[in-house]
C-alpha cells in the first residue's frame, strides 16, 4: 500500500499534535466505512468574495479606460462595420486584469456583449455546447 499525505481529522489532532502527517490511506480516500464527513481541523467556509459581491471588479477593467468606446462591447453583431468594433473590443479584452471575473459575469448573467474577448453568440454558443456534453459553466 503507497503512503499519500494527507491532513489529520480533527478528533486525532490532540493526539498527534500536527496537522498534516503520512499514513496509509486505502483506496476509499481514508474516509469511515459510512461515508460519513469527517471534521478537519481548521476547515470553515470562506465568505463571499469580490466577484460575488457587485460589480465592484469592474471599475478595473481595461473598458473602462476613458480612450475605449463603450459601443464596441455592445454593437449589435448583424449591423455593417460592427466586425471592425467588435475586433477594437476583443483587442481592449486581451489586456484587460480582470478578464476570468468578467468571463464569469458573462457566463452567469448571459447580458448581451463582448465579455472576456467572447461575442454573445460566441459565449451562447459555447455554453449551449458545455450544456450538452454535461460540463459545468
Amino acid at each position: 500500500m503507497a503512503v499519500t499525505a494527507v491532513h489529520e481529522p480533527a478528533e486525532l489532532a490532540d493526539q498527534r499534535g500536527s496537522v498534516a502527517w503520512s499514513r496509509p490511506v486505502p483506496h476509499n480516500g481514508g474516509r469511515p466505512s459510512n461515508s460519513e464527513p469527517v471534521p478537519w481541523r481548521n476547515a470553515h467556509t470562506q465568505p463571499a468574495g469580490p466577484w460575488r459581491t457587485g460589480r465592484e471588479w469592474m471599475a478595473a477593467g481595461a473598458c473602462t479606460a476613458p480612450e475605449v468606446d463603450p459601443n464596441w462591447f455592445t454593437v449589435e453583431e448583424t449591423l455593417p462595420g460592427a466586425v471592425e468594433q467588435i475586433a477594437k473590443a476583443k483587442a481592449v479584452c486581451r489586456g484587460c486584469p480582470v478578464r476570468l471575473l468578467c468571463r464569469i459575469h458573462g457566463d452567469e448573467t448571459r447580458e448581451y456583449g463582448v465579455y472576456n474577448a467572447e461575442t454573445y453568440s460566441e459565449r451562447i454558443r459555447r455554453l449551449r455546447r458545455w450544456e450538452r456534453l454535461g460540463l459545468p459553466a
